[in-house]
C-alpha cells in the first residue's frame, strides 16, 4: 500500500474511533434517559393509573371506545353513549388519527395501555429535546440535562394525570424541530424531505391530539424556527441567500404539506363537524379568558404548580446569552421564551396587536386561555440552559458568570406566599457554588459540571414529584386540580344502578339520565371523583358500560343538542357540559330523547316522573312511562321555522308522538282509517348502523330519537332516500305504505376523501 494510502486509512480509523465514542457517549446518555423517564412515571403507573378530571371523564374513556373499535376491525365514527349521540372520529379529543392512542389502546387493556401511554409521551419528550440539543451541537452533558429538564417539566410529566392534549402538544414539539433541522441542515433532496417529513409527521399528531390552540402555537414555533434557520442563522453547508431562501420555500411548502397530508384523515371530518358545533362561531367565553397577570408568570418557579421550571433550569437559562451568546440558537430560544411570556399576560402589549393584526385567527384562538402558550415555552428554557452548561464545559474561563445566577431569582421575594420558592432560590444558589468550585480550582472543574447536572436533576426530580403529591391531595371535588390513583378496572366496574340498566338494554335500547336534587348537574366534573358519580352513572360511565345517556363533558357538541338540553333545563351552563338538572324532570323535551330511566339519590322525589324500578343502598332508578320509543310513525307533519318548533315542543303545545315538526318539505300524509300510526320494529343497532322494519296502511314519517347529522345516509328497502330534521334536533325519514325495511348508516364523505390523502402521503413517506 502507498504511503498516501496509509495515511489516508489511518484518518479514516480516527474518525471511525472519533464516531464510536460519540455514539458510546450518546448512548449512554439516551439510556440514562430512558431509565429517568421510568423512575419519573413510577409514581403514576404502579398500584394504578394517576387520573384527573379529563382522563377519567374524557379521554380514557372515549380512546378505549376508539380502541374497542379498531380491535373489531373498523373505524367509530358515531358515539351513542354521550350527549344523545355526537360523531366521534370527527371530534378533535377523540384520538382518531393519534398513532399512540390507536396503538397503545387498541392492542393493550385498558390498564395497561394508559401506563404505556404516559410512559411513551415522557420517554419522547426526553429523547427527541437530547437529539435536538446534539443537532445544534450542544455538548453530551449539556444536551443530556436538557432531555432531563423537560422529561421532568410541569407540562409534560405533571400533567400526564390530567391532560393527554397538553403532554401531546409537548412531546412532539421537540420532535417537529428535530425534523426542521435535519431537513435543513441535510444534503441532498432525498434527505431533506425526510426531515421536512419527520416534522410533518409530528405537526400532524399535534393537530390530532390538539386542534387548536395547541397546533397554533406548535405551528408558529415550527414556522417562526425554519426562518430563524434558513434567513438568520443558517447551518453549515447553506450559504449563500438565494440558497437560504430556497431552504425556506422548500421547508415551509413540503413540512405543511405533509402534516395536512398525514392528518387529512381526521382532520376533514373534524372540519365539518365544526360548522354544526357549538364552537361553530368560535368561543363564548369572552376576551382573555384564563389570562394571566405578569406576575402570575412567576408560577413557574413554584414547585406545587403544574408550571414550575425549576431554580436551577430558569437560573441557567438566564444567564445564556452572557455564557453562550449567539451559539446554540441562543438568540432564537430567548426570543421564543420572552415572545410566548409576553403573549401569556392578559394585558394588551404592542406584541398582541402585531400578533392579531398578522396572524388569522390568532386573537380569536388565544384570548380563550391565553395561558396555554407558556406549554411551547419549556422546550426553549431548558435548551438555553444546556447551552450554558455547554459553554461552561467548553470555556472554563466563564464559570465566573455563574455567580450572577441568583440574580436571575431576583424576583422570588415579590411571589406570595414565598415558602412555595425557597426550593427554587437554593438550587439557583447551588449553581452559583458549583461555579464557585470550578473557580477554585482547575482540578475541581469536572466534578463541578457533574455537581451542575445532579442540581438540575435533583431540583426537577423534587419539583415534578411534589406536584404530583399534592395534587393527589387535593379533594375531587376541585375539579381539574385533583389527581387519584386507582385500579381502573374497578374505577369502570359497573355498580348496582349500572348493572340493572346493562340487564334492561339486553332487550331494548333506550336511553337514561342521572339528575341530583341540588341544582348542579349531577355529572359536573367537579364531582367526577366521588363514589356517588359513579353510581349515578355519570360522566363516561355509561359510555364505558354500553349505555346511552343524554349526558356528557366535552367542550365540543353537536349545537342542536346543545339548545335541545338548554330549554330542557330552562339553565344555561358552560359549553363543556350537558346535564340534567331538577327542572328539567319535568320538560316534554326528556321523554323526546327516548330518556326511559332516570338515575337519582334514593331520598331524592321521584313523583312527576314515575315509579322507582330498582332501590339500592343509596341510589335508585325510576321509570319514565312518558318516553318515546327510539323510533314511531306519525302521518301529519307541520314546516315550521327553528325557534317555533322549539317553542311548541318545550312547550308541550305539540304532541311529537302524532305530529312531527319538520324543517324541510315532505310529502303528503294521511292517517289511516283504523287511527293506528302503524307499527315499527327495530331489527338491529349499532352505533354506525341501524335497519328498522316498519309497517302502515298509509305513508308516514319515521321519526327516530336520534340527533341528526348530515353525514347520517338513509334508505328503504335499499333505495337511498333523504334524511329529514325533524323535530328541531331527530332523524326522519319518509316511509310509503306497506311493510319496508328502512336503514340508516353513517357514512363520512369528508372521511372517505381523508382517508384517500393520508393513504397517498403515509405512502410517500414510506
Amino acid at each position: 500500500m502507498s504511503l498516501a494510502g496509509i495515511v489516508t486509512a489511518r484518518r479514516a480509523g480516527a474518525r471511525l474511533r472519533l464516531l464510536a465514542s460519540r455514539l458510546d457517549h450518546d448512548a449512554l446518555a439516551l439510556a440514562a434517559l430512558a431509565v429517568l423517564g421510568v423512575v419519573a412515571v413510577w409514581p403514576m403507573v404502579v398500584g394504578g393509573d394517576a387520573l384527573g378530571q379529563d382522563t377519567s371523564t374524557q379521554f380514557y374513556p372515549w380512546f378505549h371506545f376508539l380502541g374497542e373499535g379498531l380491535r373489531a376491525g373498523r373505524i367509530p365514527l358515531w358515539n351513542p353513549y354521550q350527549m344523545a349521540g355526537t360523531p366521534f372520529a370527527a371530534d378533535a379529543q377523540s384520538g382518531w388519527m393519534y398513532w399512540p392512542s390507536m396503538v397503545f389502546f387498541t392492542l393493550l387493556p385498558l390498564w395497561l395501555a394508559i401506563k404505556a401511554y404516559v410512559l411513551f409521551h415522557v420517554l419522547l419528550g426526553g429523547f427527541a429535546t437530547y437529539l435536538l440539543g446534539r443537532r445544534i451541537r450542544l455538548g453530551v452533558v449539556g444536551a443530556a440535562v436538557a432531555g432531563v429538564a423537560y422529561t421532568y417539566s410541569g407540562p409534560l410529566l405533571a400533567r400526564s394525570p390530567c391532560c393527554p392534549n397538553h403532554t401531546g402538544v409537548v412531546a412532539w414539539l421537540p420532535v417537529a424541530l428535530l425534523g426542521c433541522e435535519l431537513g435543513i441542515g441535510a444534503r441532498g433532496v432525498l434527505r431533506r424531505c425526510l426531515g421536512w417529513a419527520l416534522s410533518g409527521f409530528a405537526l400532524s399528531q399535534v393537530m390530532a391530539i390538539w386542534l387548536g390552540q395547541g397546533t397554533y402555537y406548535v405551528g408558529l414555533m415550527v414556522g417562526s424556527y425554519l426562518v430563524y434557520r434558513s434567513l438568520v442563522s443558517p447551518p453549515e453547508g447553506v450559504g449563500r441567500w438565494r440558497s437560504r431562501v430556497t431552504a425556506l420555500v422548500a421547508g415551509g411548502v413540503i413540512v405543511p404539506a405533509f402534516a395536512f397530508g398525514l392528518a387529512a384523515a381526521g382532520l376533514l371530518p373534524r372540519f365539518e363537524y365544526d360548522l354544526y358545533s357549538n364552537l361553530a362561531g368560535g368561543y363564548s367565553t369572552g376576551k382573555w379568558y384564563g389570562g394571566m397577570a405578569p406576575l402570575q408568570l412567576l408560577t413557574m418557579l413554584r414547585t406545587n404548580d403544574f408550571w414550575y421550571v425549576g431554580g436551577s433550569v430558569a437560573a441557567l437559562a438566564a444567564v445564556s446569552p452572557v455564557l453562550a451568546r449567539r451559539r446554540h440558537l441562543t438568540p432564537y430560544w430567548l426570543g421564543a421564551v420572552v415572545a410566548c411570556m409576553t403573549l401569556a399576560t392578559s394585558r394588551m402589549t404592542p406584541l398582541h396587536r402585531l400578533a392579531f393584526a398578522l396572524l388569522p385567527g390568532f386573537e380569536q384562538l388565544h384570548t380563550h386561555v391565553p395561558g396555554r402558550i407558556l406549554l411551547v415555552t419549556y422546550l426553549p428554557i431548558v435548551l438555553l440552559a444546556g447551552a450554558s452548561i455547554t459553554a461552561l464545559c467548553e470555556r472554563r474561563d466563564r464559570w465566573r458568570y455563574l455567580a450572577l445566577a441568583p440574580c436571575a431569582l431576583a424576583v422570588v421575594p415579590l411571589l406570595h406566599p414565598v415558602h412555595q420558592v425557597l426550593w427554587a432560590l437554593a438550587t439557583a444558589v447551588a449553581v452559583s457554588l458549583a461555579a464557585g468550585l470550578a473557580a477554585w480550582s482547575k482540578g475541581w472543574r469536572e466534578v463541578a459540571v457533574a455537581l451542575l447536572a445532579l442540581v438540575v436533576f435533583a431540583d426537577v426530580f423534587v419539583g415534578a414529584h411534589r406536584t404530583f403529591e399534592l395534587h393527589s391531595r387535593i379533594p375531587a371535588s376541585h375539579g381539574a386540580h385533583a389527581f387519584r390513583t386507582v385500579d381502573v378496572r374497578e374505577f369502570y366496574a359497573p355498580p348496582d344502578t349500572g348493572r340493572y340498566l346493562m340487564e334492561r338494554a339486553r332487550s331494548s335500547v333506550f336511553r337514561y339520565a342521572d339528575v341530583s336534587p341540588n341544582a348542579e348537574p349531577t355529572q359536573h366534573p367537579r364531582l367526577w371523583g366521588l363514589a356517588r358519580t359513579r353510581y349515578l352513572l355519570a360522566n363516561a360511565e355509561g359510555l364505558m358500560l354500553g349505555l346511552q345517556s343524554i349526558e356528557g363533558y366535552n367542550p365540543e357538541h353537536l349545537r342542536l343538542t346543545g339548545e335541545l338540553m338548554g330549554r330542557m333545563n330552562g339553565i344555561e351552563r358552560g359549553y363543556h357540559v350537558l346535564g340534567l338538572y331538577i327542572g328539567g324532570l319535568r320538560s316534554p323535551l326528556l321523554d323526546l330523547l327516548n330518556v326511559r330511566y332516570v338515575v337519582m339519590p334514593r331520598d331524592a322525589s321521584s313523583g312527576w316522573v314515575g315509579p322507582t324500578v330498582y332501590e339500592g343502598s343509596r341510589f335508585k332508578v325510576v321509570l319514565n312511562r312518558g318516553a318515546l320509543p327510539r323510533a314511531w310513525l306519525v302521518h301529519d307533519a307541520l314546516r315550521l321555522p327553528d325557534d317555533e318548533a322549539l317553542d311548541l315542543l318545550s312547550s308541550g303545545e305539540v304532541n311529537p308522538r302524532l305530529t312531527a315538526l319538520v324543517a324541510s318539505n315532505v310529502p303528503a300524509m294521511h292517517l289511516p282509517r283504523s287511527g293506528r300510526a302503524g307499527r315499527v320494529e327495530m331489527i338491529r343497532y349499532t352505533p354506525d348502523y341501524i335497519r328498522i322494519r316498519t309497517t302502515s296502511r298509509e305513508g308516514g314519517l319515521l321519526v327516530l330519537s336520534e340527533v341528526y347529522y348530515p353525514d347520517w345516509r338513509g334508505a328503504v328497502d335499499g333505495r337511498e332516500v333523504p334524511v329529514i330534521r325533524a323535530d328541531y334536533a331527530l332523524r326522519a325519514i319518509y316511509v310509503p305504505r306497506g311493510t319496508h325495511v328502512v336503514e340508516l348508516q353513517y357514512r363520512s364523505r369528508w372521511l372517505a376523501a381523508g382517508l384517500a390523502i393520508s393513504a397517498l402521503a403515509y405512502g410517500m413517506v414510506t
